[in-house]
């Protein structure tokens, strides 16, 4: 059997990096840390802050139960009780074959019973997300999410789980706002306070979302970083 030692790793954010020295599974002189895949912050731009007549909430995620759909849905019910004027979305591949996929009778029992527009695949997400109020993401963990980098890019508020990955793109009252994992009442309360932010409010918060992916996260800034660690391996091998 053959074995590879890598000189590099890479990691996407510190929680993952902490986890496997812990396990002593890597050594620090391995370890390099990237800001996920990066964004290319020149596609997803924004076309500005327009609050619609329903606050609309999209969660653009794979149809699996810990990407915090149920969370998303049960959050919903209680918005509904409170008779808030809101439109619940959700963009994104159905999975019924995965051992964490929910159920497509499942999502079509939600849209039956009014609680979610379920709007299926997009090879495009921009126009979707273009015309929401509000991205949500209330998964239990992640590396980097490409969905909220690409929603952070093109300004839009940000509502996410404060978990690895999630907190790393998501900073509370200043691009968007954090939730306890699994906990359906603040996931809800959350929603509620972006659906009663001023405009102002929600534009501040697009703008940082916007700001902090230009600085940290542009696909640019994470190649030339991938390009400059291979330039140095390539000088210890030579």
């Amino acid at each position: 059997m053959l074995f590879v030692i890598p000189e590099k790793i890479f990691f996407q954010n510190e929680d993952d990096i902490a986890f496997f020295k812990k396990h002593a599974l890597v050594k620090d002189d391995k370890i390099e840390i990237v800001p996920g895949s990066g964004v290319n912050t020149d596609h997803f731009v924004s076309n500005g802050h327009q609050k619609n007549g329903k606050f609309t909430f999209l969660m653009v995620s794979r149809m699996l139960y810990d990407k915090g759909v149920v969370e998303y849905i049960e959050a919903r019910k209680q918005i509904q009780n409170n008779g808030r004027v809101v439109e619940f979305q959700i963009l994104g591949g159905i999975d019924p074959g995965h051992v964490r996929g929910i159920p497509e009778e499942d999502i079509n029992d939600w849209v039956d019973k009014g609680l979610v527009n379920y709007l299926g695949t997009a090879k495009d997400v921009r126009p979707y997300i273009d015309k929401a109020d509000c991205i949500v993401l209330p998964s239990y963990r992640e590396g980097t999410p490409r969905t909220l980098l690409e929603a952070a890019s093109m300004a839009k508020p940000l509502l996410a789980t404060d978990v690895p990955g999630c907190n790393n793109v998501v900073e509370d009252n200043v691009n968007g706002l954090l939730c306890k994992v699994k906990d359906v009442d603040d996931l809800a309360d959350k929603m509620k306070k972006m659906i009663k932010a001023s405009d102002e409010e929600l534009h501040k918060f697009g703008e940082n979302a916007r700001s902090m992916v230009k600085s940290r996260f542009d696909e640019k800034l994470v190649i030339e970083q991938y390009i400059n660690t291979l330039k140095d391996l390539s000088k210890k091998v030579l």
